[in-house]
């Protein structure tokens, strides 16, 4: 049998609704392509576990258990540190994700000799507020960060191996992990593509995703920003302080033939965004040496 192409890797908390229906098709679908299958028990509460274990049998799986929950990221780190293929893919454990798309974006990937495939899903799998939501976050990553994708946050991400270990550190633990990990291959120059996949509806259990998982992830955006590219952050901030204390000063002058304080502040401010823009942009050239 040829050497093993392929690792799917399933992070799992609390899909004990779920889980078995997920596993009955992906290990008969894994043991046909020769595919190794890594799914990580994040701390659920339930009995996700068990369900897991009723296949340990199977000869492509492995199961790995934390013993607390460290977050959607976390599992997925412990899959790839653990994996021994070229290429990863990712797939949620609520039955969404059609694992018929796997192959699908694995030919991607080979034929354009790609670095990363993303899932895109139609337009309609998600609700309106979400819709929405996901809107906001591409809309400030693309003012920051050129990703030539539209659906960034897309669970189902194939992508090398390699060069994913190598940016797991910079990656966050939480739900935020998979915007943060397309945008870490986007800057750095990895061929990033994207394929259109289908979605099922969830057949059991609730979903982890809420508002705060919104704000989590454009936290952790801004942060990626501000280490990577700090300019793009603070050299709008310093035009805008410094316009508004230009204008207010020439205002000042001209009714009173004095600079108000309110200018000076706005320029005094402006300069000490510069300065610390510049700081972090000297301190990020460094670190990458």
């Amino acid at each position: 049998m040829s050497e093993s192409l392929l690792t799917v890797i399933i992070p799992c908390y609390n899909e004990a609704d779920n889980i078995s229906c997920v596993m009955q098709e992906i290990t008969v679908i894994c043991t046909q392509k020769n595919w190794k299958l890594i799914t990580v028990d994040d701390g659920s509460s339930d009995h996700t576990l068990a369900e897991l274990q009723k296949f340990a049998d199977s000869p492509c799986m492995k199961i790995f258990h934390h013993k607390r929950n460290r977050g959607y990221g976390g599992a997925i780190k412990t899959g790839i540190i653990n994996a021994a293929t070229r290429y990863v893919v990712t797939i949620d454990a609520d039955g969404q994700h059609d694992p018929a798309d796997i192959e699908k974006l694995l030919k991607v990937i080979q034929e354009k000799d790609g670095d990363m495939v993303v899932g895109r899903r139609p337009m309609t799998a998600s609700s309106r507020y979400r819709s929405i939501g996901k809107m906001i976050i591409r809309f400030i990553t693309r003012c920051m960060i050129d990703v030539p994708v539209q659906d960034q946050n897309s669970g189902m991400k194939l992508y090398n191996r390699e060069i994913a270990v190598r940016m797991l550190g910079r990656a966050p633990d939480n739900m935020a992990y998979s915007d943060i990990i397309l945008l870490l291959f986007a800057d750095e120059r990895c061929l990033v593509l994207e394929e259109p996949i289908h979605i099922r509806p969830r057949q059991g259990g609730e979903s982890t995703i809420s508002t705060k998982t919104a704000v989590d992830t454009l936290s952790e955006i801004l942060n990626l920003v501000i280490m990577f590219h700090p300019m793009r952050i603070f050299f709008p901030i310093f035009v805008f302080l410094l316009t508004a204390g230009i204008l207010w000063s020439l205002r000042s002058l001209y009714l009173g033939a004095v600079l108000s304080i309110g200018g000076c502040f706005l320029l005094l401010a402006a300069m000490n965004v510069l300065l610390i823009g510049l700081m972090a942009e000297q301190f990020r050239r460094i670190s990458r040496k």
